[in-house]
């Protein structure tokens, strides 16, 4: 112990390895000497394996809890980043992962899935009654669904026909059937 804190050790042939550092402030470091985090692992391969014994239906669970004194609605009560070095020693998130409470006295919340042009942007936003919201086009099966300001777009996954509401524009070509349509075309429902 230095001053507090532990440092265990381990090595030989005078090559010395810190193996775990627990520092007075409570920090645990893994693998590092000197910590940035409450916990802060270092090493090659996995990082944290967690395996459940449990014979039931559970498996292994991982909590992220907030216990604060006074939560709000925004408050991000879990989030998960993952980044690495993009040039050099300089680091940055490209993907996060965030539960946020949206009303905290109705226990409502909203998934948020993060992703990284330079800067972190929402790609996807899941609500507590279960309504997606992606924040660019949809792509399915190598095929784009764009759903701009106004239309209603419904795919109905057992027959596999897609509804429209409002208006539909094109510039390239429509086949319905044996009719086929190029350009501008409106449908009325009359």
């Amino acid at each position: 112990t230095e001053g507090g804190s532990a440092t265990f050790r381990i090595g030989g042939d005078g090559d010395i390895e810190v193996v775990k550092n627990i520092v007075a402030s409570g920090t645990v470091g893994i693998g590092v000497a000197a910590t940035a985090a409450l916990l802060q692992l270092n090493g090659n391969g996995d990082a944290i394996r967690v395996e459940s014994t449990n014979t039931g239906s559970g498996g292994a669970q991982m909590d992220l809890l907030h216990f604060t004194a006074s939560p709000a609605d925004e408050d991000a009560h879990g989030i998960i980043n993952m980044g690495g070095y993009y040039t050099g020693t300089t680091s940055v998130y490209g993907s996060s992962i965030k539960s946020i409470w949206t009303d905290v006295d109705e226990r409502h919340s909203r998934l948020e899935f993060l992703t990284c042009d330079t800067t972190q942007n929402i790609a996807l936003s899941i609500t507590h009654d279960q309504w997606a919201t992606f924040y660019s086009s949809i792509q399915i099966n190598g095929g784009q669904i764009i759903t701009p300001s106004g239309v209603n777009l419904a795919l109905n996954p057992n027959t596999g026909l897609v509804s429209v509401g409002g208006a539909i524009t094109t510039t390239s070509t429509i086949a319905a059937g044996s009719t086929i349509h190029r350009g501008n075309m409106t449908i009325d429902s009359q």
